[in-house]
């Protein structure tokens, strides 16, 4: 069951007319990812350098943008979080920022106020910070 409604014309619709904007064509699996993270509640991407992460993600931004979602980017680390920022072209926090988390208080965390989020680098998250 797909997160939230079917864009107009449908998903692959949706992709081609970002590859068109965009002036880019996506490769099979790039493809392939952006269609599961448009239909599934939780994706990872993952790959080498060089693969086409970055693309991919942009082009999932875009469609999630373009179907009218607040998606909150966001990394591990300050670093982390400013080449997302960089590479998405959207404004990127720390989880911790965007948790309301301070030092060791993990009591009172803040609602995430997005439709989807977006974590870079979710391989630097320990599990006590998932767990939040």
């Amino acid at each position: 069951m797909a997160p939230w409604k079917e864009p107009a014309g449908g998903t692959a619709a949706l992709i081609a007319r970002i590859e068109t904007r965009v002036n880019m064509k996506l490769a099979n699996k790039q493809r392939q990812a952006v269609v599961m993270a448009l239909n599934s509640r939780v994706c990872v991407i993952s790959g080498g350098p060089g693969v086409g992460k970055t693309a991919t993600t942009n082009v999932i931004l875009a469609a999630m943008r373009e179907m009218g979602l607040n998606v909150a980017v966001a990394a591990p680390t300050g670093k982390a979080a400013q080449r997302a920022s960089e590479a998405t072209g959207q404004p990127a926090s720390t989880i911790h920022r965007l948790l309301g988390l301070k030092g060791g208080d993990s009591k009172e965390l803040q609602q995430v106020q997005a439709d989807a989020l977006l974590i870079d680098e979710m391989s630097m998250v320990d599990v006590p910070l998932m767990r939040n």
